[in-house]
């Protein structure tokens, strides 16, 4: 009966708390940094997506509750005339007040398939501003 009147009881929080968010992050740009097939200025603008994407997988959630945003300028594609690409991202979630600023950083040549690097720095709090 207790049930009955308290269904939430069976939904999965999307909160995060802090440790959690800092073990996912730190994972995430692991992984990501060794994936050098996407860059910050490649897909039309949509590396945060992929931010968003890889940190919910690392910290097997969902992508609710969890925030990438731009803090930089919107990077350059260096897909045609190679290249290096760099944008700044700070990651907040619901549940926590800890902020992580990702540094993302790629070098592609020019016409290739794929970065030759692509290289992701964490540090604790909001990305300074631009």
């Amino acid at each position: 009966m207790y049930l009955l009147y308290h269904p939430d009881l069976f939904e999965a929080s999307q909160d995060w708390n802090g440790s959690e968010l800092r073990d996912a992050v730190t994972t995430a740009a692991a992984e990501l940094s060794r994936d050098t097939q996407l860059g910050p200025g490649s897909g039309g603008g949509m590396y945060d997506d992929i931010l968003r994407s890889g940190i919910a997988e690392a910290g097997h959630r969902s992508p609710d509750g969890l925030s990438v945003a731009l803090a930089s300028e919107q990077p350059r594609s260096a897909v045609l005339e190679g290249g290096a690409e760099q944008a700044r991202y700070t990651v907040t979630a619901d549940g926590t007040d800890t902020a992580f600023c990702l540094d993302v950083h790629a070098l592609k040549r020019k016409l290739e398939m794929g970065y030759d690097s692509v290289s992701i720095s964490v540090e604790e709090g909001v990305c300074p501003d631009s």
